[in-house]
Formats: structure tokens, sequence, C-alpha cells
């Protein structure tokens, strides 16, 4: 049966069981751990080595510099790496603090506070097209469908071959699948149908079989995209 965080606290590392000297169970407290941290989209991870004489360890975060720490978890002995949920825009980037204690019956091995102030837009995450042109203006409309799965983001300096200095206007279309987002289309107005520069209205709405994109200021262009397939029903926008 595996072992629960309390039980292994105390079947883990020296202890006082099964004919050990009793002198096992006061052991030195373990080293300071020496832990680095890095990020994944709305996570932060925190990895170290092994320490000797450690029975678990604990991740602790202070929340600014007037804040107090708290414990966030604790791990079992065999175990040298904790994750943590964030949220990118309630987290003090600049003074937010994270350590690593391994401990065993003795006390504790601090490490030394880490900053993730760098890490802040690897945990936030950000869309990029599949395209890209300095000044290229991705992200200068979006829109989101209803249920959060379906978004579709304007960019009115798009790289288009034979498009001039200033680009063409593209929109393109990002699908969530599970935890991750993918682009699912690249989609190009018909020059007829937009003056030069003109950025597109746009609205995203997504049923249980299907998305469907609306574009241009008029709103009744429709691009419905099924499930493993793409339908193009009006023609102001064509796949690229």
């Amino acid at each position: 049966m595996p072992l629960t965080q309390p039980s292994a606290r105390w079947l883990a590392g020296p202890i006082c069981a099964f004919g050990l000297s009793a002198a096992a169970a006061f052991a030195a407290p373990p080293d300071a751990p020496q832990v680095t941290v890095g990020a994944d989209i709305k996570q932060l991870q925190f990895d170290w080595q092994i320490q000797t004489r450690s029975n678990y360890y604990e991740l602790w975060f202070k929340a600014d510099n007037g804040s107090s720490p708290v414990k966030l978890s604790e791990q079992v002995p065999w175990r040298p790496r904790a994750l943590t949920r964030v949220s990118g825009h309630l987290l003090d980037w600049q003074q937010a603090r994270y350590f690593v204690k391994a401990c065993n019956p003795s006390g504790c091995g601090q490490s030394a506070q880490l900053g993730v102030e760098d890490l802040m837009f690897d945990a936030v995450g950000y869309f990029k097209a599949s395209q890209t042109r300095v000044a290229g203006a991705f992200g200068v409309a979006m829109a989101l469908s209803e249920d959060g799965q379906t978004m579709a983001v304007v960019a009115n300096g798009d790289p288009s071959t034979g498009a001039d200095e200033h680009g063409t206007v593209a929109v393109y279309v990002f699908a969530k699948s599970g935890s991750q987002w993918r682009q699912q289309a690249r989609l190009v107005p018909n020059p007829s149908h937009l003056d030069n520069g003109e950025t597109p209205a746009i609205s995203c709405r997504r049923s249980r079989r299907r998305a469907a994109l609306a574009s241009g200021s008029s709103g009744s262009s429709v691009t419905r995209l099924s499930p493993g397939t793409l339908d193009w029903s009006i023609p102001l926008l064509a796949q690229m």
C-alpha cells in the first residue's frame, strides 16, 4: 500500500526502528538543499538533489516583503521536486519568494530564498503567429468564444507573398485541446472587402460540434470550423 505523507516522515530516513541505533533518530538536520526553479503555463517547478538524512521536504512561499512565509506542500524524501500553481495576474512577481526545507526529527536545512520575476512570461504564456513580422500588430483585435475553447486574433501587419511593406491583414484561429492551445487556421480577407490597413471586427462562438468566426464591419461573414476539418462557408476569408 502506498505510504501517506505523514507515515513517510517516520518510515524513511534514519529513524529508531527495527534494531537501528537510537542515536540515529537524533541525527543532525539535513544540509540546505540547492534549489533551481523553472516555469510552465500557470505553474512553477522546483528541483533539488536528494539530501542525506532527510525524512521529508517542504516548499514554502513568501508573498511579499511584509508577509510571513507559509508552507505550500510537503514531499516524500525520494521525490526532490515540487510543483505549485500560480496566477500570473495575482502573484507579486517582484517580491514573491520561495524556499525549500529538507527536514528530519532533529530539524531542517533551508535553501536560499528564490525570486521568480524572470519567469513571469514563461508562467503567463503567450500566443504567437505562425508567420511573424516586425510591427506585424498581432493582437490588434481578438475574440474569444464563450466557452473559452476557441480564439481568433487579428494581425493587421501580417507578412504575405506580394504584400506591400505594411503587410496585410490576417486572422489566426486557435483552438484549445486539453491544456494546450494550437493554431488551427490562418485566414486572410479578400482584398476587395477591406480598405488598406483596415482592421476587421471579429467575433467568435463555439457550439458543441463546431465553431464559427464572424469577420468584417457588418459581422455578416462567417467561417465555420468543424471538428477535424475547416469548412469555409463565406469567401471573405480564405485559408492560407
